[in-house]
Parts: C-alpha cells; structure tokens; sequence
C-alpha cells in the first residue's frame, strides 16, 4: 500500500526551522558581506530544492523578509532564517546555500547554525532526509561538526535541536538572539492575557 496516498489529504504542520550565521576568519572592509545581495532569482533557485515558492516580499532597513508558500524566509545581513512545513526538503538546500554564500559573497565561515523542529504527526510522509531526526543529523554531520539534542519525551510531544560545536579559538555569535513562537492557540492565550491584565489592548 503506498503510505503517501492513504494520507493524501493530510497535512504536517510542523515547522522545520533553519538559522545559519555567517563570517569572516579575518576582518574585512569588504562592501559584499551582506547576505541581502545575493539576488532574489537565486533563492528561488535554491528554494526549488526545498520544494516551496516565494509568494511575495517586502524589506526594511534591517531584514528582507520572503513569504513561502509554505511557511517564511528572513534574511539580514550575516544571517538566514529559512522556515518550511508541509513535506518540503529543507536541509536538502544546505549545502547549496553555503555555495551560494561563498560565490556571492565574501562571508567564509559558517558561524554558527542552529536546526529544530517538534515531533512530526506523521514522519513516514516525510521525504529524506527528513525521515527521522537521525537521519536528519546524520545529514547535517556530513557538513559540521556538530550535536544533537532532544528536549522532552522521545514517545509524545518533544522539541529535536541541532547546533555547531563552538569553532577552536574563533568567537562565533555575539549578539542576542531570541525569537517568539507564536502557536494556534493565539487567540485565546491573547484572551487570558487580556483577562489577566498582563497585555494591555488600544482601539485604532
């Protein structure tokens, strides 16, 4: 019986999420680090590997952000946020980015990188190497030197984590780094911090 066909209707909300930072070895007065002029036809490109489209776009002075017809890409200046649901092949493209980075940029070192995601509702409709999260680090080991961590339950609800092992006398990441996951149950968390009087509402 083909697995993927009797679940045909269904589909993985899980959020894959990719960060990777980018350097230099040595200090560079370099105009092209900056991760925001690689073109926008080249992720694209990219983005074909990972099996998802740009819906459309909007910029700031800090970030380009991409709207994914599965889910969002953030890119700043020394660094991508790349976050896929659904099947998509997100760590197919990788390697491929590292290239692009390379060759359209003068950025040389991986800083540091960070790959999480919850459990999936439904791995076997994963394609590898999103299989399993073993094949998942086994794929990203191929490429860093790095460790693999779960947090929570291996049988219910848990959080997988991947990230760099610190780089022999280099500094990597410096800077604060936090985002806000925001889940479905926005509005009625919303709904009880209003009740409590912890967020504070004003009418436009």
């Amino acid at each position: 019986m083909d697995v993927k066909a009797n679940y045909c209707d269904f589909f993985e909300g899980t959020e894959k999420l990719l960060e990777i930072w980018f350097g230099r070895r040595q200090e560079s007065n370099s105009l092209n680090c900056d991760l925001r002029s690689i073109p926008r036809s080249t992720w694209e490109k990219m983005l074909q590997i990972v099996k998802c489209t740009i819906i459309s776009f909007k910029k700031n002075d800090y970030i380009d952000a991409y709207v994914l017809s599965e889910s969002s890409m953030f890119v700043s200046k020394n660094r991508i946020i790349l976050k896929t649901c659904g099947s998509t092949t997100l760590l197919k493209a990788v390697k491929p980015l590292i290239y692009v980075v390379r060759d359209l940029t003068d950025f040389d070192v991986v800083l540091d990188i960070f790959y999480s995601r919850k459990n999936f509702m439904r791995p076997e409709l994963q394609d590898k190497p999103h299989t399993s999260f073993e094949d998942e680090t086994e794929a990203l080991d191929q490429l860093f030197d790095g460790s693999a961590y779960c947090l929570g339950r291996i049988n219910r609800d848990c959080w997988y984590l991947y990230t760099l092992n610190p780089l022999e006398d280099f500094i990597g990441v410096q800077v604060p780094d936090q985002t806000l996951e925001i889940s479905f149950l926005l509005h009625f968390s919303l709904q009880i911090l209003i009740k409590e009087g912890l967020l504070v509402t004003k009418q436009l």
